[in-house]
């Protein structure tokens, strides 16, 4: 029962060279079989009106997208779990991971020990502490993001889109009665920092007025800050740990953690019960770094 609104993505281009990705993506999306369309600028006023089209040439939208709300979706995963048998320990912080032998022996908790060959490590922006614990390095490192949402908007009707503005990096979609504004600040260090910079916060705002003008008189309903877990090339790390029997992980995800959960989650099972994975991630592999192979993802935000 958890909240999925098709609402639909669109993204808008005014770059050639975005247009040109884009384009074979869509053209790859539209081979596996998505419902994605391209959009002139009058019908993108169709779909997503009050947006400033200034600048914009054309819009990639997918109408069976959608929006989730990550706090049911999570409460969900949590009931099934739990009928499955599954034992959820809470304020039990990891303090070590005692290995022998090349392999996982033990984890030591601020609740207790807990002797065990299996760790899975999906502990997202702190999946390298657990790393550091294990005597491995793990590619991911904590980045704080900011989101801004506004007060009631009358013109947010109940369809409006997922909007990403390729070249400013602005996102928006609607939220409550009003909008959630989010931008990703590329300057911003590795840190478990999520204090709220106000400097931030007017970055989006800025980006924010120029594609929504009506957004002026708009008054600020909430912010916060919170960490995403970003490798270098911003796709996830699922695999076991080459360096460490016992160790596998599933991390990384750099902002698309929840999109992904279902699947990471699956092959994830697969794997550990020995079977082939449904799905290829071998180019997800830990130690795809090493080897230099990876392949660099350029739509985050």
């Amino acid at each position: 029962d958890a909240l999925f609104d098709q609402v639909g993505y669109m993204f808008v281009l005014e770059d050639d060279k975005d247009i040109e990705t884009f384009k074979k993506s869509y053209e790859l999306q539209r081979s596996l079989g998505l419902k994605v369309k391209l959009l002139q600028p009058e019908q993108i006023a169709e779909i997503a009106p009050h947006i400033s089209l200034d600048g914009i040439k054309l819009a990639t939208f997918c109408k069976d997208d959608g929006l989730g709300d990550p706090h049911e979706f999570l409460t969900g995963y949590e009931k099934a779990a739990r009928k499955l048998g599954v034992d959820i320990e809470y304020n039990a912080e990891i303090t070590n991971i005692n290995t022998s032998d090349g392999k996982i022996a033990e984890i030591n908790t601020n609740r207790g020990d807990i002797t065990t060959e299996l760790v899975i490590n999906c502990a997202g922006p702190q999946a390298s502490l657990i790393g550091k614990m294990a005597g491995v390095d793990v590619s991911v490192e904590p980045i704080r993001r900011q989101c801004v949402t506004t007060g009631e908007l009358d013109f947010v009707k109940s369809s409006f889109p997922m909007v990403v503005d390729v070249k400013s990096g602005l996102y928006f979609h609607k939220e409550s009665k009003g909008l959630l504004l989010g931008w990703a600040d590329k300057n911003v260090q590795p840190s478990f920092d999520i204090s709220i910079d106000p400097d931030y916060t007017d970055n989006i705002l800025e980006r924010a007025l120029e594609r929504i003008p009506l957004l002026e008189t708009a008054e600020i309903g909430n912010q916060w800050a919170g960490l995403y877990e970003t490798t270098p090339d911003h796709h996830a790390i699922i695999g076991w740990e080459p360096k460490l029997k016992g160790l596998f992980h599933v991390t990384g995800f750099s902002g698309h953690g929840f999109m992904q959960a279902p699947a990471a989650g699956l092959v994830t099972a697969e794997i550990i019960e020995g079977k082939k994975p449904s799905i290829d991630i071998s180019a997800l592999a830990p130690e795809r770094f090493k080897a230099n192979v990876s392949n660099n993802e350029t739509n985050v935000i």
